[in-house]
């Protein structure tokens, strides 16, 4: 718990953290209201820990920034990010490449996210 503190920027990039890891992050930023950017790029992440971060992302209503770039989250876990993402008006950034997202979930991600840069 952060008690009266505020977390603003969270990067834990290159960590290698896995799906159990950030399992674990997602449970302890459940209502990180004041989260505005969040980097697990590099962190063997795959569509189990995307799925579990999506669990999560709807009490993120500040994020600005998401960056799950360069793990493994597919397709399936592309998808389940972006509809939990759809609820944050707030989010102007996506980093999703190097995560085996084929190319129509790709554009469907880019379509369902108008107002966001989306990275692939």
């Amino acid at each position: 718990a952060l008690g009266r503190h505020s977390l603003h920027t969270l990067r834990l990039a290159g960590n290698l953290m896995g799906d159990q890891a950030v399992a674990a992050l997602a449970d302890a930023l459940r209502h990180s209201s004041t989260l505005t950017l969040l980097d697990l790029a590099d962190n063997t992440l795959s569509e189990q820990g995307a799925t579990r971060l999506a669990e999560v992302l709807g009490g993120f209503s500040a994020l600005r920034n998401l960056s799950v770039k360069d793990n493994a989250i597919g397709g399936a876990g592309a998808l389940q990010l972006v509809e939990a993402l759809r609820a944050i008006a707030t989010l102007s950034d996506l980093g999703l490449g190097s995560n085996g997202v084929p190319d129509k979930v790709a554009s469907h991600v880019i379509n369902a996210l108008p107002e966001c840069d989306v990275r692939f």
